[in-house]
């Protein structure tokens, strides 16, 4: 009796995959949908890199030619990265499934995704005979090109549950934008600081620049001296050297005041520091540069208005998530 289920088995086995090439050989289902090789293997090249910075950063692991096959950690780099390609794999699945049951495409297997990609390659080498544009890389590699339908269908796809499923009212909006307007949506204070500017296109610069304690001793007594008039004009004058003090506001419901990456610099240089201190000394073209901090003023949030779309798309992309997820709970995926 054991010999005849085993071979009940073996049958069932064989027609399962006697449809399939070695290339598109199955390594799991999801309710009736299989998932080849091939897909899993796209799905590894998203998680190739973040897997080798892992096992460097956590256990100092060489990529070398043996690095996928190392054990010597327990669980070997080639072990975790199929695990977080299925899983990938799996998700990708069940959202084409989703997209089939919504009509937005017909079938999902991989084969058919991979005659759509030849012709779609071959398309463009027609239309570049043909002098005709296209818009691109001549030709779209295996991944790039899925990478690029699947995305673009998600977005129909949460548009598409968005109006089916996700519906809401503007009260929960603003709920969300309460809820979530100290983490995203506060404004950066209003500042007001010093610029002080160290020219160093003297006969002896170069001279200066190499001698530390002529450096510090100059930064010293100008940071000495401004913070004593921290709310004055008084400005400090050097006779050996330029120094140019800037009064600056920078208030963020304006446009940007300072071009570059300045503003973005003075902002992060004071987001603890209290009102009179100086920032670190940094070098730039004409010399050195430090600030100090006059003024701090809070300013409140971003309206809501101006941040309602952004709103509303993570909340779709939020009810997007849990909703398959709890597909996925409710699926059947049996891995081979």
């Amino acid at each position: 009796m054991r010999n005849i289920f085993l071979i009940l088995f073996l049958i069932q086995f064989y027609q399962v995959f006697a449809q399939h090439s070695p290339v598109d050989s199955l390594i799991a289902t999801v309710d009736s949908d299989g998932i080849t090789a091939q897909e899993l293997k796209l799905c590894e090249q998203k998680f190739k890199t973040s897997v080798i910075l892992e096992y460097k950063t956590m256990f100092n692991l060489n990529y070398d030619e043996n690095f996928w096959d190392n054990t010597s950690v327990g669980e070997s780099p080639a072990q975790l990265l199929r695990k977080k390609a299925l899983n990938e794999a799996i998700e990708i699945k069940i959202q084409q499934q989703l997209t089939r049951e919504i009509g937005l495409i017909k079938d999902i297997s991989y084969k058919a995704f991979l005659e759509d990609y030849k012709n779609e390659n071959q398309r463009r080498k027609v239309d570049i005979i043909n002098h005709k544009v296209i818009y691109g890389p001549t030709q779209l590699s295996e991944e790039n090109y899925f990478n690029y339908l699947f995305s673009n269908v998600v977005l129909r796809l949460k548009q598409e549950l968005y109006r089916r499923k996700f519906n809401h009212s503007e009260a929960q909006l603003r709920l969300l934008y309460e809820n979530e307007k100290d983490s995203l949506y506060k404004l950066p204070d209003l500042l007001v600081v010093r610029r002080i500017t160290i020219s160093t296109d003297r006969m002896h610069a170069d001279k200066w620049q190499k001698n530390l304690t002529e450096k510090n001793r100059l930064v010293q007594k100008i940071q000495d001296h401004y913070s004593k008039y921290v709310h004055d004009s008084n400005d400090f004058v050097d006779r050996d050297w330029r120094i140019t003090p800037e009064i600056l506001t920078l208030d963020p419901t304006v446009n940007q005041v300072l071009e570059g990456e300045e503003q973005a610099e003075i902002y992060s240089l004071f987001e603890q520091l209290e009102t009179g201190k100086f920032s670190k000394v940094s070098v730039i073209p004409e010399g050195y540069r430090f600030y100090q901090l006059l003024q701090r003023k809070i300013v409140g949030y971003k309206n809501f208005n101006t941040v309602r779309n952004s709103i509303e798309t993570r909340y779709i992309s939020a009810c997007y998530s849990k909703y398959i997820h709890i597909l996925r709970q409710n699926s059947i995926i049996v891995q081979y």
